[in-house]
């Protein structure tokens, strides 16, 4: 699901905790940071021993942990987490150095749930966090993001001028005072940095002030018509800001 989907249903999961077992603290770093960004409880561990202690404590809903520990190697945690009544079932998502089908084959022969190439690319990652642990994985990763936009055309480029609060590369929210109907179709122009995206969006849920909810007035989008390489622009806009000053050097 997406942010077309209800607000409601998004903000009734649970926060899932992320925990990254990784020796390189720039990598710690860079995952630790992204996986917040993407709305993550992250724990942090150097070692296969304190990853075993942090899960003693509280088991995480997902491991992220790299295949290269001191003293270990990352089977090895793989096989100690299995071999735990209380943590077997706990998805463990494998951290490679380099992109390596062979490597990525093996380790889902092991019992991974995926192997992703670090640093870790922000899409492909939360897709393989999300189903790991979601019974209706999202397709899309939403951002918080305020962005200008303008709702419905005109011949003299009129419309209603509003501000994003979310967006994804399915859909976003919308706030204003006076949504239109469901399932009403409308022209749509977003702005980003230094491009300006044309889609058609139909809306999907609205929220008002007169309905007394805990839900900022606005209405949730849903792109039914978009360029590709719009749609390109506007996910590579997603990474950019979420990789922003945390890339490893």
């Amino acid at each position: 699901m997406d942010i077309s989907t209800k607000r409601a249903e998004g903000m009734g999961r649970s926060l899932r905790t992320v925990l990254i077992v990784e020796e390189n603290a720039s990598m710690r770093y860079y995952h630790g940071l992204l996986l917040m960004r993407l709305h993550y409880v992250v724990l942090t561990a150097d070692s296969f021993r304190e990853a075993l202690a942090n899960m003693e404590r509280s088991a995480p809903s997902v491991v992220l942990s790299s295949l290269t520990l001191p003293e270990t190697h990352g089977k090895d945690l793989l096989a100690a987490i299995r071999s735990n009544d209380r943590l077997g079932a706990v998805p463990v998502i494998a951290l490679s150095e380099r992109e390596d089908p062979e490597v990525r084959l093996s380790c889902l022969k092991r019992g991974y749930a995926a192997c992703i190439a670090k640093p870790a690319d922000p899409h492909l990652l939360y897709h393989a966090i999300q189903a790991a642990t979601e019974a209706f994985p999202r397709a899309h990763i939403r951002l918080n993001l305020s962005l200008k936009a303008v709702v419905g055309s005109g011949v003299d480029r009129s419309g209603e001028e509003a501000y994003t609060s979310t967006i994804s590369e399915g859909g976003m929210f919308l706030q204003t005072y006076s949504p239109p109907p469901n399932q009403t179709k409308t022209p749509l122009r977003i702005f980003l940095l230094d491009r300006e995206i044309r889609t058609t969006a139909e809306v999907r849920y609205s929220s008002t002030l007169e309905r007394r909810t805990f839900q900022q007035p606005g209405m949730g989008l849903k792109f039914i018509e978009m360029h590709d390489d719009d749609r390109t622009c506007l996910r590579n806009f997603i990474r950019e800001q979420l990789v922003r000053d945390i890339l490893p050097g």
